[in-house]
């Protein structure tokens, strides 16, 4: 049997052939669909990320940004009180040395006067007493001062230390 002069075997086989193309076709599309849609879906994941990831990087540097700006406080604070305390070790050293000129005119009032007497002796001796103690007691607070700023600078390169680690 013939059909628009195909043959009726023709026919059936073409027709077969343009289902199974047209099967094939949707199997294609439904593969492509699905593809793309996974595509879409991993992108968006990885926008996702990426955007939370530049959210953590912000974070960490605002963190790093407040932290260089404590330690340069602290560091200013530090060198300030150095400052201080070497000012007040110099006023210290000052008064010591004026407590020693003093003795020292002191004893050659003494050999130069007449002859000692035990009130005028005990009288320099509980000077020189008091003059050693004092003496004693800045030499103390000038060690205790030293110790002091020695902490205040590991102190400062400990914190400047930090700030470095934060900025890389």
């Amino acid at each position: 049997m013939e059909t628009d002069g195909v043959p009726a075997g023709r026919l059936s086989s073409e027709s077969s052939g343009r289902d199974h193309l047209q099967v094939l076709l949707q199997l294609l599309d439904a593969t492509v669909s699905r593809q793309r849609h996974h595509w879409v879906q991993q992108n968006q994941q990885l926008r996702t990320q990426l955007l939370d990831r530049e959210m953590e990087l912000q974070e960490v540097r605002e963190q790093v940004w407040v932290l260089r700006r404590q330690a340069e406080e602290q560091q200013r604070v530090q060198r300030e009180a150095a400052m201080g305390f070497q000012e007040h070790l110099v006023q210290l050293q000052t008064q010591l040395e004026n407590l020693r000129e003093s003795y020292d005119r002191a004893v050659r009032r003494r050999r130069r006067a007449e002859p000692d007497t035990s009130l005028q002796s005990r009288s320099l001796s509980v000077k020189l007493e008091e003059f050693q103690r004092k003496s004693k007691e800045w030499e103390e607070q000038r060690a205790s001062l030293r110790e002091h700023l020695a902490s205040l600078e590991a102190n400062r390169r400990s914190l400047a230390a930090k700030c470095r680690r934060f900025q890389v």
